[in-house]
Formats: structure tokens, C-alpha cells, sequence
């Protein structure tokens, strides 16, 4: 419980004040979009996770005066447009598009207040302070053959299997699950170091970092590199914390040197089995021609919201779910450039945002923010409303708004040398 309240308490997280009322939502939201995706809980929890969204909704709705970001707005009226115009049913696109608005007026930028925003930097925190439990248990779990992805493949036959290719997720539900959590987790304890000098934050990072590896997501690991190259190269230093992250960089390639092959291995295998299926991202490329095609086939309003062409059907399953292989190339697709101007918009307007803020809580969520986008890049959830990957994706967006709106409002004192209370 100590080391659990000494991350509640890093200065990494913006220090925010509010009302019980909003905190006890905010841990309320996060255990339940945490249990979604944590593999040893086996009863199902979607319908709780949407009552629990109405309930924030609603609370949302109600908590005083709001401003509206109007490139949201906009991204609502073309989605929905698309929507309307969806050239297959069989997806239930208009089902979906009610699902999506619920979801992300939620944790999106579209609705600002002083409460909205605090809830959504205490989520922020609490989801990271859950998922790094569930990493390091995951990497502990490794030695001890503790693997819940056969179970929720109905795979008993491969129950304790750690070694075998991207069946790896230890205490999540699914090894492309472990991945990105466990990037989470690793920015995480790479900026707790940052704020402090606990060495204990060297070895949290190395486990996160090697979780991620073993998870076996080529995704997920470039997520986390890219983000700490953006640090080394671009992070305007703070006192002396580019020194202590090269330190740290460094100190953890020394430790993993004689342990590489170990960890390493799934990661190769499937980027051999890539190679010789005929290229490097064989696996995402038939996935990246069709969503081209489509958007060539329907460049104005796209085939429709969560539809993809039918003929294509490894990309659906039975239950109306796509599988697109690019959440940047699906928003292109399925909503054509009407949809995908003001989503580039968005995107921008984030970055823009938050790129000059130099302050560690700043910088941390803005490498969660390049973690999302590069990930997304490779992975097609931003539209499915029913995961909660896609609940972080707008997120990490609708924080660097949130930083800004908390610097101009004064509604926190936002110096990295003070602590959430």
C-alpha cells in the first residue's frame, strides 16, 4: 500500500483538487475499465463499464458550466455522416456510432469544466497506477508460467504456456493487451525516476520494458521507444533529468545485455516469420492495402463508420467486430476526407497544444499522447467503442488539451514540484 500511495502522490500527475464525488468516479471508472481487460477476472464486465460511463456521462453533464471544443463537434458531425451513409448494415454502424459518442463525450476533449478535466487527469492516474500492478505481476508471472490468454481463448492445452509466439499476457486477457499496458506502465516508471531518485523506479522500469518485449507486439514496442527518443532528443531539460534518463537508459541496457535472447525471442520469431511471408509489416500490410482501397473506392465520405468491404473477411468477425490493422488508415477509410480533415485537425491541435510545456507532467503526457498515436498507428481501436484502448486513445488526446485549459483557468498549480493531494 506504501509504494502504491507513492505513486498516487509522483509528481508526474498534474496536481488537481476536487469533490469526493469526482474522485470516487474516477477510481470507480478505473477499476472497472481495468478489470476489462485484467485476465483473472472471468466475469464479464462490458455492461458494467457502460453503466459506469452513463454514470459518468451524466455527471459530466451536470457539473456546471462547460465549454465545447468545436474540432470535436465537427469530428461528431462527419462521423455521424458517415454513419448515415454506411453502405452495409451487417456492422450496425448506427449502433456503434451511438456507443462511440458515448465513450468518448466521456474522456474526449468535446466537454471541458473544471470537474470534467480533473476527473480525466484523476482516471489518467489511477488507470496507470492499476496497470502497473497488473505489469509487474505479469513479468513476475512469466517465471512462474502464470499465462490467462489460453483461458480466454478456451486454449486449456496451453495453459502455463509462456514460450510459445504472441500467446504471452500474463495477467491480461490478451498478449496484445500486455503489450501497450505495459508501455503504459514503463513510461510510467521512466518519468517516476525522472521526478525522484528512487532507484526502485530503475528496476520497475526494466521489468515494464521487458514485459513489453515479452508480449511479443512489435507495436507496442516501437510505442515505447519512440517516445523516450523524443525525450533524449527533444526534452528540454529539467534540472538535471536528461542526465538521470540517459543514466537510467543506459544502466538498463547493461542489466538486459546478458538477458536479451531470453526476453527477445517472440519478438524475432514473429518479425522472421514476417520476412520470409514476404516482407517486414506482412502482417499489417494486406490490412493497410484494403483500407486503402476503400478510401480510393469512397474518398469523399468513406464506406461507412466501423464497416470495412465485406469481401475482405479476415477483417470482420461474425458479430459485426473489424479488425482494420491502423486506427489512422480506418478513420480514412470508413469516413473519407470529410471524416479524416477534421481528425488530422485534432491531432494537431493536440500536439500543438502541449509542445511547448516543459514542465515533467507535461512532458509525461504528452509521450503517453505519442505512445497512443504510434500504436494506433498499427493497431484499428480508436473506433471501437467497446474496448477500452479505445477509451485511452481520446484520452491521451483530450489531455493535452486538458493541460492547457488548467494553466489559463488556474485551476491548479501545475509545477512538477508539487504533489496531488
Amino acid at each position: 500500500m506504501k509504494f502504491l500511495r507513492s505513486l498516487l502522490d509522483l509528481p508526474i500527475f498534474t496536481k488537481v483538487e476536487t469533490n469526493k464525488t469526482c474522485q470516487i468516479l474516477a477510481w470507480m471508472f478505473a477499476f472497472v475499465a481495468v478489470g476489462t481487460v485484467t485476465g483473472f477476472l472471468f466475469v464479464p464486465l462490458s455492461n458494467v463499464y457502460f453503466a459506469i460511463s452513463v454514470i459518468c456521462l451524466m455527471y459530466i453533464l451536470t457539473s456546471g458550466r462547460k465549454s465545447v471544443n468545436g474540432m470535436m463537434v465537427a469530428l461528431y458531425i462527419t462521423f455521424g455522416i458517415s454513419t448515415l451513409l454506411a453502405s452495409d448494415s451487417f456492422f450496425n454502424p448506427k449502433g456503434r456510432y451511438l456507443l462511440f459518442l458515448l465513450i468518448t463525450l466521456v474522456c474526449s476533449p468535446c466537454i471541458s469544466s473544471p470537474i470534467v478535466v480533473a476527473f480525466r487527469s484523476l482516471v489518467f492516474r489511477n488507470v496507470f497506477v492499476l496497470s502497473s500492478c497488473l505489469t509487474i505481476g505479469s513479468f513476475v508471472g512469466y517465471f512462474g508460467g502464470i499465462n490467462y490468454m489460453p483461458y480466454h481463448m478456451g486454449r486449456t492445452d496451453l495453459v502455463g504456456n509462456v514460450t510459445n509466439v504472441g500467446i504471452f499476457s500474463g495477467l491480461y486477457t490478451h498478449s496484445m493487451l500486455l503489450g501497450p499496458f505495459s508501455a503504459f506502465t514503463a513510461l510510467l516508471f521512466l518519468y517516476s525516476f525522472l521526478a525522484s531518485r528512487k532507484k526502485i523506479y530503475i528496476a520497475m522500469f526494466f521489468m515494464s520494458a521487458a514485459t513489453v518485449v515479452l508480449s511479443a507486439s512489435r507495436a507496442a514496442t516501437l510505442s515505447l521507444v519512440v517516445p523516450i527518443i523524443f525525450s533524449l532528443l527533444f526534452m528540454k531539460s529539467i534540472g538535471d533529468s536528461k542526465k538521470k534518463l540517459i543514466g537510467l537508459l543506459v544502466t538498463v541496457s547493461i542489466v538486459a545485455i546478458p538477458i536479451a535472447d531470453k526476453f527477445s525471442t517472440g519478438v524475432m520469431q514473429k518479425q522472421q516469420g514476417n520476412i520470409e511471408s514476404g516482407g517486414t509489416l506482412n502482417s499489417r500490410e494486406s490490412k493497410w492495402n484494403a483500407r486503402i482501397e476503400e478510401f480510393c473506392n469512397h474518398p469523399v465520405f468513406g464506406i461507412g463508420f466501423c464497416t470495412v468491404d465485406k469481401k475482405r473477411s479476415e477483417d470482420y468477425g461474425l458479430g459485426g467486430g473489424v479488425e482494420t490493422g491502423s486506427t489512422h488508415l480506418s478513420i480514412l477509410s470508413m469516413t473519407g476526407l470529410v471524416g479524416f480533415i477534421p481528425y488530422f485537425v485534432l491531432l494537431f491541435a493536440a500536439f500543438k497544444s502541449i509542445k511547448n510545456e516543459y514542465e515533467l507532467d507535461a512532458k509525461f503526457r504528452y509521450c503517453f499522447f505519442l505512445i497512443m498515436i504510434t500504436h494506433a498507428t498499427f493497431e484499428g481501436y480508436a473506433l471501437y467503442a467497446g474496448g477500452f484502448m479505445c477509451f485511452l486513445f481520446w484520452l491521451s488526446i483530450a489531455l493535452c488539451f486538458d493541460y492547457k485549459y488548467i494553466k489559463n483557468m488556474n485551476c491548479a498549480n501545475l509545477r512538477s514540484q508539487e504533489w496531488i493531494k
